[in-house]
Parts: structure tokens; C-alpha cells; sequence
């Protein structure tokens, strides 16, 4: 770091010192309320916004009282609502969905609502996004769900209900011009407003690398505020009258849009630029960025682990230090004109891209290849959409949205078409925290060796030109940063069992980088397998299942493997064969899998007991049923699996019952197979299967329980857990545990546990 620039300097001392203050371990705050109890609660209403037909409320300094029956402990509207004056009841922000999505309060009301508590969850799997540490990070404490206002104060003229209602007004405008998709599309990039958003087209953008268009950013600042300040200047205005509408502009702009990071950083470092030309001083955009992150973090420290801050952060960095270099490597020469233009953009893309990479591989766990050139294509049409989008919004026009509606276009069929093409997404899962450090600390001698070197007097070094070493220098810094951090995560020999609620999923690798996925489904988690089983596999670098395995077509088996068929091509994993029982392959309720299957490019393939599979090093044995096992109950027809991984075995048996169990305990004995390692409990633990006999004849180490908390079943059965506890079986729970690995290693195998562990596996208890 330059001693030129202080700022920079006291930045990084002060990150660090946030960085070391996050690492200490924190006791969690207790909860004085619990999930689905009646409270009522005061507070400010900060913010509203309306989502999948829900209004939503956004209250902050909010007190609350626990309700007895549907009465609030004061009266309502009083004065004296006892929590205000108890410390231990205060409490920061709720958010609160309205039972009545049409009773919209003005922004600034004082309000007491009631409502039923829901609190945020934490991530029970590897991949699976964190809904309590980025909510509580925030300063939020619960959901409340069907709330009812009870007392409102409001001025319907105050500063923050006009602009929310000039925000509301223009997006209702774009989606009555431009239809309801693009008009959500335009709405976020132009005011912020990302709630009504439809869920694909905004994952269509991300996985194409171009998701930060979406965000209120520099771009659109510098286009508005700096685009009015030189217009002024240019018409003879007075330096200091500039300024002050440009200040002006840049304030209202981020009342409107909401002061996220990216707009305080942009309105900061612009702010900064414009003073500077005020002072005739020069801008140093390195110092500007530290002074911006420095207030922030000032407001909130945990910025500090937010995605958007540290992507924000990372492109100003990659602009200011990297790209200076990349136009050195790719342009030996002066340049002018349009080439000079195509060199810089294309090196402020590359920067960007080279400082963002480790950011985006450690949240998201892969890059979208063409990236690079979607952003140098795409980017620059940015300005036609803020023009149109900013002038249709004012003026009310309808023909001046019109060109923002054809660059939407053009976004969205260039997107699509993208995702269809070859190797579209690399997998690389999550890089550990020291191969990121190593990453950036490549980059950092990349940057001060190329100076370094051109600094020098002497014309040649080691008989070659001084120029050419330099660039040949930081070409060897970038391909080693980049094979640093882009190698895909050691393949781990182990058995998962992921935390899906009431359903199944068992996932099967070995050292050899295999894998293979035993049912997937569940009956109360939404999108089990959008939201737990594909982050699970982007996690751990997974591009690649060779082969599923379908117990029996009830959903809470299978749901989340259609998602994972169907969003292949999209999410850039390969999914292998779908193996099935005779007994399976009749049922028509896994007619629409097996269609996805097709669509997908791979096979429906029917396995009958005896049939002996291998992948890698991991083997399996089809033991139950055949086709002359056809049982009343779909549970009963349950493919059951031996699974073999060098001296490590396991039994996979669906939801079959003990009415299976003669069946199944004869094809062992036949396959001289007497025990096994682990045992995957019969139909989540119930009490109805998993016998004593099975059990004797077992004789497993350990049972994986798969179930849902607080399920209606009231699975795993008390009965079940008896039994194991009776024949020495030591049990472990997803609902308790979260996601389980069962971890093999040469001399045997360790348990271990994802849920409240801090975001790590850690032993099982």
C-alpha cells in the first residue's frame, strides 16, 4: 500500500480489525419469543414492499409483548406499552406480513401490530443459503406472519412515504408499458425495487454473470449525477452551482432507490469527484473507495461478510489496481480512437472480473465462463435503459421505454441462448479462506513486480527486453492465480445424508470424484432441490452425478430429483441414468420424472435384484423387489440397495416396512452379506418397520434417520429409537443434526454434523 494514500492505509487496518472481531466466536443471543407464538409488537414502519401478493412491512426500534389468547397485555394504543420501558424486550427490526395485502400504512407510521412469530432458519447443509445469519446480520429478529394492524400514526406526507409512492407509481407505469416481467426487470434496475422479480429471470441473469446490472450501482449513478453535473458545466453554469445540483440529484436518487451499500459507496466516491473538480484538486479513486468503506462499515460492520458490499468493493479494487496492468499486457504500445476504447473496456472488464472471482466462487461456487464477453457486450447497452427507463418514468411517454424494452430483450434471448451453449458454468465449489489469501496475495506480486521491474534502469534483464519481462512477469501471476483458485475441490470419499425435511435424500462419493444420489424428495420443504440438494452439490465442486437412485415414486422421494433433471442444462451439472425397480418403473406417478429424465439426455433404466452395479469405486447390489413382489402399500415395493466403498457397507432401504424384511434379510444371506457399517432407518424411523430382527441381523455400527421437525408423523418413533439404543445402534437425526456425513478413512469412519455448528462439519454428538 502506498504511503501516498493514508486512507487506504487506515482502511485496511480497520477491515483487518473487523475481520479478527468476526473470527471470535459468539454466543448466540437467546430468543425471548418461539416459533408460532401470538405477539404484538410496536415499532417505526421503515419500509413496504409487495412480494408474491403479499404486503410486506418492514418494522424497525420495535418492542414487543407476548399475547395471552388474542389479547395484547395493554390496551391498544397506549401510552404506556410496558415493553418499551423492559430493555430485555427490545429488540431491532421484524418483518411483517400483512394479512391484508390492501391496507397499506404510509412509511413513518408508529404501529402495533399482531401476528404469529416465525423465526429465521438456519442452514442445515453445505450450500444451503443462511436465511438467520444474513436477516440477524441485518439487524432483524423474526417474521411476523398474518399480521393485523392494531393502532397506526401516520403522516402521509412525510419524506419517505413520497418517495415511496413515487417509486410504487413508476414501477406500476413500466409493467403497464412494458408488461409485468420486463416491467419488474426495468423497476430493479432503475429503482431498486428487486420483490417483484420473477425468481428464474433473476437466476437467469446471475448464472450468466451479469446479475449486478440488477443492483443500483456506480453506473447508474455516475450516468445520472455526473451526467447532469458536465451537461450543466458544459452550458456556462457556475462551477458551484453544478456541484450543487449534481449533490442534490445524487441525494434525491438514493432516497428513492434506498441507501443500500452500492449506492452509498457510489454516491460517496462521486461526491468526492465532484468536490475535487470544485477544489481543482486531483481525485484519487483508491482513497475515495476507502473513505466510502469506511463510513459504511462505521454504520454496520457485518457489511464486512456481505455478498453485494464485498462485490461492490472488489470492482472498484480491480479497476483502480488491476486493470492498469492488464492494458500494459494486452496494449504494448499508445494507443487512440475506438481501439483505445475497446482496450480499456476490455480491461476493466478483465480487472473486475479477476478481483470479483474469488468473491463470487466462495458465495455462489462457480463461474459463468462467458461472462467476460456477456458483460463487454451487454454492459455498455446499460445506458440506453437508464436513459429510456429515467425519461420514460418522468415524462410518461410510452415510446421512451420503448428502446429499455428491446435491450430487455436482447438481455434475456442472449441469456438463454448462453445457458445452452457448452460448458456455460464451471463448478468449482466453495475455495477455502487461505486459497483465497493466496489468490489475492498473487495478485498483489503480479501488480508490484510489474512495476518494480519497468522501474529499473537497465534497458535489458537476462537478455530480454525490460517491457517483455515485465509483462511475461505478470502473465505467469495471473495463470497461477487463476489455476489457484479455479482447481475444483479435493473430491472427499464420504456418505451425506442432507437435511430435506420430511423426506430422503443420501448422497454417495468417493476419492475418485464418483458420485451418486439415493432418493431425493420432501413433502414440507419448497423446492427442496433448488434450494438444498443443488447448493449442496455446487458446494462441494460436484458437476457431475453419475447415477440416482429411485426407491419408490411417492414425492417426498423423488421431488427434489425432478428439479435436479429438469435445471440441468441451466445449472450446469450432469445428471446420470435414473435407476428404478421393476415395481417403480409401472407407477404412473413418476411418469413426469421420467419425461425430465428423457429431456435431459439420460436414461430410465429398470434393475432387478442380483443386478450388480460399478462407479468408481463405489458398488452396489439390488436386493428387493422383483417383479412378483407387488405389495398393497407403494412403501412395500421400496428398492432396497447394498452399498459397498472399499471396507465401508451400508443398507438403503426407501420407506419399506418389516413386512419386507423376510424378503430382504434372504437376498442377503444369499449374497453372503451378515452385517453391515450403517444402516439408513426404514421410513424415517418409524415405528412400523426397522424390527428387532433386522436389527439382530444387521448389527451396523450406526443408523442415519432421515425426518422433518416437528413432522405430523411424529417420526423417528420412540419405539425405533429404543430398539437401536437396545442393540448398541448409535443413531443420528437430520431434524437434530442438520445434514450428516458419515466421512470414511482407511482404519474406519467419523460422524459428522452440520446444523449450529457455525456453517462447518464438525463431530456429531
Amino acid at each position: 500500500m502506498r504511503t501516498g494514500r493514508p486512507l487506504c492505509l487506515i482502511s485496511a487496518i480497520f477491515f483487518l480489525l473487523i475481520l479478527l472481531w468476526n473470527a471470535l466466536p459468539k454466543p448466540d443471543p437467546p430468543d425471548p419469543v418461539s416459533d408460532g407464538q401470538q405477539v404484538c409488537l410496536r415499532g417505526l414502519l421503515q419500509k413496504r414492499e409487495r412480494k408474491n401478493g403479499h404486503l410486506i412491512y418492514h418494522l424497525k426500534d420495535v418492542s414487543f409483548s407476548i399475547m395471552d389468547g388474542h389479547q395484547a397485555v395493554l390496551p391498544v394504543g397506549s401510552d404506556r406499552f410496558d415493553p418499551l420501558n423492559n430493555a430485555e424486550n427490545k429488540r431491532g427490526k421484524v418483518i411483517c406480513y400483512m394479512s391484508d395485502p390492501e391496507d397499506a400504512s404510509p412509511i413513518g407510521s408508529r404501529m402495533e401490530v399482531s401476528g404469529r412469530v416465525r423465526l429465521f432458519s438456519h442452514a442445515e447443509n453445505e450450500g444451503q443459503f443462511d436465511e438467520s445469519g444474513y436477516y440477524c446480520g441485518m439487524g432483524y429478529c423474526f417474521r411476523l406472519m398474518d399480521s393485523r394492524v392494531r393502532f397506526c400514526r401516520g403522516n402521509t406526507r412525510g419524506l419517505w412515504e413520497r418517495m415511496a409512492r413515487i417509486r410504487e407509481d413508476c414501477a406500476s407505469y413500466y409493467g403497464r408499458v412494458l408488461g409485468k416481467e420486463k416491467g419488474s426487470v426495468l423497476a430493479a434496475m432503475i429503482l431498486g425495487q428487486r420483490s417483484q422479480m420473477d425468481a428464474d429471470i433473476k437466476e437467469l441473469y446471475r448464472q450468466n454473470g451479469i446479475a449486478h446490472i440488477l443492483a443500483i450501482s456506480g453506473l447508474h449513478i455516475s450516468l445520472l449525477g455526473l451526467g447532469l453535473y458536465r451537461l450543466l458545466r458544459r452550458s456556462g453554469l457556475p462551477i458551484g452551482l453544478c456541484f450543487a445540483a449534481g449533490c442534490v440529484l445524487l441525494i434525491f436518487y438514493g432516497l428513492l432507490v434506498g441507501l443500500s451499500a452500492s449506492v452509498v459507496r457510489a454516491g460517496i466516491m462521486l461526491t468526492l469527484f465532484l468536490l475535487a473538480d470544485l477544489c481543482d484538486r486531483s481525485y484519487d479513486m483508491l482513497s475515495a473507495m476507502a473513505l466510502s468503506g469506511l463510513v459504511l462499515l462505521c454504520i454496520r460492520k457485518d457489511y464486512l461478510t456481505d455478498a453485494g458490499f464485498l462485490l461492490s468493493f472488489g470492482a472498484v479494487l480491480g479497476i483502480g489496481l488491476i486493470s492498469p496492468g492488464i492494458y500494459e499486457l494486452i496494449c504494448p504500445g499508445k494507443m487512440s480512437g475506438i481501439r483505445f476504447k475497446v482496450s480499456s473496456a476490455v480491461s476493466a472488464t478483465l480487472g473486475v472480473s479477476f478481483a470479483t472471482l474469488p468473491i463470487l466462487l466462495y458465495y455462489y461456487y462457480e463461474y459463468p465462463i462467458y461472462s467476460v464477453v456477456l458483460n463487454l457486450l451487454l454492459v455498455p447497452m446499460m445506458s440506453v435503459v437508464l436513459v429510456s427507463g429515467v425519461a420514460g418514468g418522468i415524462i410518461r411517454l410510452p415510446l421512451l421505454l420503448y428502446p429499455a424494452g428491446v435491450v430487455l430483450n436482447v438481455y434475456e434471448k442472449v441469456c438463454r441462448l448462453c445457458v445452452l451453449l457448452p460448458h456455460h458454468t464451471l463448478i468449482t465449489g466453495r475455495p477455502g479462506r487461505g486459497r483465497i489469501l493466496l489468490y489475492y496475495g498473487l495478485l498483489a506480486s503480479y501488480i508490484l513486480v510489474g512495476k518494480k521491474i519497468r522501474s529499473r534502469r537497465e534497458e535489458k534483464l537476462f537478455g530480454l527486453k525490460r517491457e517483455n519481462v515485465a509483462r511475461a512477469a505478470q502473465a505467469a501471476g495471473f495463470i497461477l492465480a487463476l489455476i489457484l483458485i479455479l482447481i475444483p475441490k479435493r473430491p472427499v470419499e464420504c456418505v451425506d445424508m442432507l437435511s430435506v425435511g420430511q423426506g430422503d435424500c443420501v448422497v454417495i462419493r468417493d476419492a475418485e470424484g464418483h458420485v451418486i444420489i439415493s432418493d431425493a424428495g420432501s413433502s414440507d420443504v419448497s423446492r427442496a432441490g433448488r434450494y438444498r440438494l443443488i447448493p449442496y452439490l455446487k458446494y462441494n465442486g460436484i458437476g457431475k452425478v453419475d447415477g440416482v437412485y429411485l426407491s419408490h415414486p411417492h414425492a417426498d422421494h423423488y421431488s427434489a430429483l425432478m428439479e435436479l433433471y429438469e435445471q440441468c442444462r441451466q445449472t450446469g451439472i450432469g445428471v446420470g441414468d435414473l435407476y428404478v425397480s421393476p415395481l417403480t418403473g409401472e407407477d404412473e406417478a413418476c411418469r413426469m420424472l421420467f419425461d425430465a429424465v428423457k429431456k435431459a439426455g439420460a436414461e430410465v433404466r429398470v434393475l432387478s435384484p442380483g443386478q450388480r452395479q460399478r462407479i468408481g469405486r463405489i458398488e452396489t447390489l439390488v436386493l428387493y423387489p422383483d417383479a412378483s413382489e407387488r405389495r398393497e402399500d407403494v412403501n412395500d415395493r421400496s428398492m432396497v440397495i447394498y452399498v459397498r466403498i472399499g471396507e465401508f457397507d451400508m443398507l438403503l432401504d426407501g420407506d419399506a416396512t418389516s413386512l419386507t424384511d423376510e424378503a430382504v434379510l434372504s437376498a442377503m444371506k444369499k449374497e453372503g452379506i451378515h452385517s453391515v457399517s450403517c444402516f439408513k432407518a426404514e421410513h424415517h424411523g418409524s415405528g412400523m418397520a426397522n424390527s428387532e430382527r433386522l436389527l439382530t441381523f444387521l448389527q451396523s455400527d450406526i443408523a442415519l434417520i432421515s425426518c422433518g421437525e416437528g413432522n405430523s408423523y411424529g417420526h423417528p418413533h420412540r419405539e425405533t429409537l429404543d430398539r437401536m439404543e437396545k442393540y448398541g445402534i448409535r443413531y443420528y437425526v437430520t431434524k437434530d443434526l442438520g445434514q450428516i456425513r458419515v466421512l470414511l478413512k482407511k482404519n474406519g469412519f467419523s460422524v459428522l454434523s452440520y446444523r449450529n455448528t457455525g456453517g462447518r462439519l464438525k463431530i456429531a454428538k
